[in-house]
C-alpha cells in the first residue's frame, strides 16, 4: 500500500468517525424530551409530573410509539416470531431513550459532548481543555474495569476525563428538563400563533391556474 493510499484510508476513517459522531449527537437531540419527561416525573414534584404526563400523552409521543411499533413488527417478521408486538408503553419508550442516550454519551468525544450540553444548557461554563477534547468515556472504560470501578486507582488524566464526562452528561440531562419545560410553557402560544398563520396564509390564485 502506497503512502497516498494510506492517507486516503486514514481520511476515510476520519470521515466515518465524524459521521458517527454527528449521528450520536442527533441521538441526544432526538431523545432529549423523553429524558426530560423522566427527570421531571422523578425529581420535580407535582408540577413536574404533570408536565411529564402531558408530554407523554401528546400526539408527538403517540407518533414515536407508532414508529417504534412499526420497527418492532418488522423485526418480528424478520426473526420469524409468530406473536405480534403491542403498542409500546411510556416505560418502554423512556427505557429505549435512556439506553440510546447513555450509549451516545459514552461514545461522543468530550468536545462534541460539550457542544451538545451547551446547546441544551446555554449558561454552561464548562470548557473542555484541548488535550481532552478527543477523549471519550470508552477511553477510560478498560482502566475502570481493571480498577474494578475504584476511581481512586485511576491516574490523574483518567480521573479528569471521567469528571469532564460526568459534568457534561449531567448538564445535558438537566438541559433536557429545561427543553421540555420550555416546550410545555410555549405550546399554548405556539398553537395560537399557528392558527393565526394558517388564517392569513396566502391562498393560491385559482385564476392563474385556469
Amino acid at each position: 500500500m502506497t503512502d497516498k493510499n494510506k492517507l486516503e484510508e486514514k481520511t476515510d476513517k476520519e470521515k466515518e468517525f465524524e459521521e458517527m459522531q454527528k449521528l450520536q449527537m442527533q441521538v441526544l437531540q432526538s431523545n432529549s424530551l423523553f429524558l426530560g419527561a423522566n427527570n421531571l416525573k422523578n425529581d420535580y414534584g407535582k408540577e413536574g409530573s404533570s408536565i411529564a404526563d402531558n408530554f407523554m400523552n401528546s400526539e408527538n409521543v403517540l407518533k414515536a410509539k407508532q414508529q417504534m411499533l412499526g420497527e418492532q413488527r418488522e423485526e418480528a417478521e424478520n426473526m420469524g416470531i409468530g406473536y405480534s408486538p403491542e403498542m409500546p408503553t411510556n416505560y418502554e419508550l423512556i427505557k429505549n431513550a435512556k439506553k440510546m442516550a447513555q450509549g451516545a454519551m459514552q461514545t461522543l468525544t468530550l468536545g462534541n459532548l460539550e457542544k451538545t450540553a451547551k446547546e441544551f444548557s446555554p449558561g454552561l461554563k464548562v470548557d473542555v481543555a484541548d488535550e481532552f477534547k478527543n477523549k471519550t468515556y470508552m477511553d477510560i472504560h478498560k482502566a475502570l474495569e481493571k480498577a474494578k470501578g475504584d476511581i481512586n486507582k485511576l491516574d490523574e488524566k483518567a480521573k479528569d476525563t471521567l469528571q469532564y464526562h460526568s459534568l457534561l452528561s449531567q448538564a445535558y440531562e438537566k438541559g433536557s428538563v429545561l427543553a421540555l419545560m420550555q416546550n410545555s410553557y410555549l405550546s399554548e402560544y405556539n398553537e395560537i400563533g399557528k392558527q393565526l398563520s394558517e388564517k392569513y396564509k396566502p391562498k393560491e390564485d385559482t385564476e392563474k391556474k385556469k
